[in-house]
């Protein structure tokens, strides 16, 4: 375990995640830089290999375990395409759907949480414990707390009360977890297939769009209209040869 926060293991593990998470160096409040990351695993030597290994052994602890019905939720997206995957071996789902387009992927995840406990209600799977497993960090830090995220609403709320209902009706406790991505965990590579087979499903889940949303898609819009004035305008040009776009 890495007790010591301000570390140079813990800094590095925490990189190793956001990486994970993000996909990506993100320039402010994420890592520092690709290079400074690199210079970071030489200096931490064998013990960068030893967290790498752990956090692929924990892909092996998912995988193997039996306590509970473990379900894996996964969002995907080209271009405007949004779609959700759920899977799960214990329960036998295996589930794609489109969803509206222009969503950010982190309200793809979200969908897919709440279609995993939906589907639970609807075919009412019987089981005692429930883990729902994302490898999406907003989405259940959005889940944890609703109202101080920017993140869909609608959405938590209805994976809320849908878990709530599972637990007042059934007895069923549902939990859902992060974990990283891309890390061997069997079942999260199904779902991210899942959901990537959703991105040309013909089955659709409307879930409209969130206030942030629809904010990217008019600052879109408004952009490509200054845009076209820019590139068109016969004014400029001295400038416009400087600064295209």
């Amino acid at each position: 375990a890495i007790t010591d926060p301000n570390s140079k293991l813990s800094q590095f593990a925490d990189d190793c995640a956001l990486w994970k998470s993000c996909g990506k160096f993100k320039k402010n409040g994420g890592p520092r830089a690709k290079v400074k990351f690199n210079k970071l695993i030489k200096q931490l030597g064998d013990q960068a290999t030893k967290l790498i290994q752990q956090v692929r052994k924990l892909g092996l602890k998912v995988n193997t375990h039996k306590t509970k019905a473990v379900t894996f939720g996964d969002g995907s997206k080209k271009g405007s395409i949004v779609s959700l995957g759920v899977y799960s071996k214990d329960l036998d789902l295996k589930i794609n759907k489109r969803i509206t387009d222009n969503n950010s992927t982190t309200a793809a995840e979200l969908a897919a949480i709440d279609e995993a406990i939906k589907t639970i209600q609807e075919k009412k799977i019987e089981s005692e414990n429930i883990v729902i497993l994302t490898d999406s960090l907003a989405a259940t830090i959005s889940i944890k707390n609703p109202n101080k995220t920017n993140a869909r609403q609608d959405l938590t709320e209805s994976i809320n009360i849908r878990a709530n209902d599972l637990q007042e009706k059934n007895q069923t406790q549902v939990q859902i977890c992060w974990i990283p991505a891309h890390c061997n965990i069997e079942g999260n590579e199904k779902a991210d297939k899942q959901a990537k087979l959703g991105l040309s499903s013909k089955t659709r889940r409307k879930t409209g769009l969130g206030p942030s949303e629809v904010k990217s898609i008019i600052n879109q819009y408004k952009n490509k209209m200054w845009q076209d004035m820019w590139t068109n305008n016969p004014k400029g040009r001295f400038f416009h040869a400087i600064a295209p776009q």
